[in-house]
């Protein structure tokens, strides 16, 4: 979306333009060129939607955005039926192992490099019988091979999954260990599932998550704390099972329906501010 931005941004059209903001990666100059060019763009942007308040405090303190400019509006989830949770374990291997699962691409801002020295921080008799699954691809991936070996953590990358429901049917806990997060689908689909969810508290997730509520949040790079929160989950099923279930009431705020609702407005309002200058001149 950056060089669409810029396209429109140069465009003299006089036509109500609405953005859509999904947040910025660090992973080399050329990015941060383009991240650049896209807060010039941005600013010629009638309105620009956001995935969460957090990247709206970013671009006001940015300069890029008036607050009246931003609009926030949170990715949606259906709940879903599962799969059976015995038939997806033992598709993965998995018997009487804790699993823990993450979903995401394996990219630095993911942070799965910091699950597994988690798991490795877990005590002995906990970290002997648990297996980290990830699915995602990416760049990652041989270093994160390394580095489970090297802490003595069982690693399994699945890669890219089609289809990630018998993930979080498997799952005892899922893990969201991100340095940067907008409004995270992977934490919407745990939710929905009634997984118990430990969450590093960045970008948008603790305005969907409640902190010992309906997951556990962690602060970002923080290998030690995630590590006592999984712990906890997995020595206490049941306090597992009250965090899964208000997951499950938390996530019936995201539905689709009220993703489109609101999405409707903010097109309504665009289209009202921008036709009262027509009405002016007229």
């Amino acid at each position: 979306n950056i060089k669409s931005h810029a396209l429109i941004g140069l465009s003299r059209e006089a036509i109500p333009w609405i953005a859509f903001h999904h947040g910025y990666t660090d992973t080399d100059r050329k990015v941060r060129i383009y991240n650049r060019l896209d807060r010039w763009s941005l600013r010629r942007a009638g309105t620009v939607v956001v995935p969460c308040a957090a990247f709206a405090r970013e671009l006001a303190s940015a300069g890029v955005l008036a607050p009246e400019q931003v609009a926030v509006l949170h990715n949606a989830v259906e709940a879903a039926p599962l799969p059976d949770r015995r038939t997806s374990r033992q598709a993965f291997g998995v018997g009487a192992e804790h699993l823990i699962v993450s979903i995401g691409r394996l990219s630095r801002e993911k942070g799965h490099d910091v699950l597994v020295d988690a798991c490795a921080e877990l005590p002995a008799d906990l970290r002997d019988r648990t297996v980290v699954l990830i699915a995602g691809e990416g760049p990652e991936r041989p270093r994160l091979q390394r580095r489970a070996a090297e802490r003595g953590v069982r690693l399994c990358l699945r890669g890219f999954c089609a289809d990630v429901a018998p993930c979080y049917a498997a799952a005892d806990v899922v893990a969201l260990p991100s340095r940067s997060e907008g409004s995270p689908n992977a934490l919407l689909e745990a939710f929905a599932a009634g997984c118990a969810v430990v969450a590093a508290r960045v970008g948008g997730v603790p305005e969907i998550a409640e902190d010992a509520i309906s997951a556990f949040l962690v602060p970002p790079d923080n290998p030690r704390l995630m590590g006592a929160a999984i712990a906890k989950l997995l020595r206490s099923p049941d306090a597992a099972a009250r965090l899964g279930a208000n997951a499950r009431c938390a996530a019936s705020r995201f539905s689709v329906a009220a993703r489109n609702s609101a999405l409707r407005a903010i097109y309504a309002r665009a289209l009202d501010r921008a036709s009262g200058p027509m009405r002016a001149a007229v």
